[in-house]
């Protein structure tokens, strides 16, 4: 599983698990920014849609009151 930050960067989702909840740190492991939420997903998404639409439709789908989080979790 991994982790999508709102910045668009990657991390294993065990490790944001541990930042967020044990050391109540919600900023993002590689630049820093801090962000209220996170998208957890089975696998990766690669880098070119990381910077493109493909994250912003993820993040649009996830945000719908009315659908389903169409990944594993938000947390």
């Amino acid at each position: 599983l991994w982790a999508i930050y709102q910045c668009g960067h990657r991390v294993c989702s065990v490790c944001m698990l541990r930042m967020r909840r044990l050391y109540h740190n919600n900023r993002c492991a590689w630049c820093k920014v801090e962000g209220s939420r996170v998208l957890v997903v089975r696998t990766t998404v690669t880098a070119t849609a990381t910077a493109d639409t493909s994250l912003a439709s993820l993040w649009a789908q996830a945000e719908r009151k009315d659908a389903p989080p169409p990944l594993d979790s938000m947390y």
